[in-house]
């Protein structure tokens, strides 16, 4: 078991804890985690999220990676912030939209803010075998 403390600022860190599960073709990871360190200063915001990631052997040299995320409503004071409340407070406005409209607005924005992190996640991963002699 693995655990990394993650300062995002004064008033809210991410500590979390990893696990492996190894067998012949396949290795899952688990992360998740926690409100509180009790090692650490008071942690008054947070974001609960756990991440699967399935890394399994399809060939002799291919493999598949299958993740998933869940992100949880921010926690801040012990009270849950409402997705409609965090895009108010970063100045989204829903004037006019329905319910529908404005839950596929929220969508929309959390998509843009994720995806690039996303992407660049999976960049890391890949491995450029062009190098190497066996390839050619």
């Amino acid at each position: 078991m693995t655990y990394r403390r993650e300062v995002l600022c004064t008033r809210e860190s991410n500590y979390f804890v990893s696990r492996e599960f190894a067998t012949e073709n396949r290795v899952v990871f688990l992360y998740g985690n926690y409100y509180q360190d009790e090692r650490c200063a008071h942690n008054p915001e947070w974001r609960p999220r756990m991440f699967w990631y399935i890394l399994e052997r399809t060939g002799p040299a291919t493999s598949r990676l299958r993740v998933v995320y869940y992100n949880a409503p921010y926690v801040i004071d012990n009270k849950l912030v409402l997705w409609r409340d965090e895009l108010a407070q970063d100045g989204v406005d829903f004037t006019g939209l329905s319910e529908e409209g404005q839950f596929r607005r929220f969508k929309t924005i959390i998509m843009q803010a994720c995806n690039p992190k996303i992407s660049e996640a999976f960049n890391a991963l890949r491995i450029d075998t062009s190098w190497c002699p066996l390839q050619k």
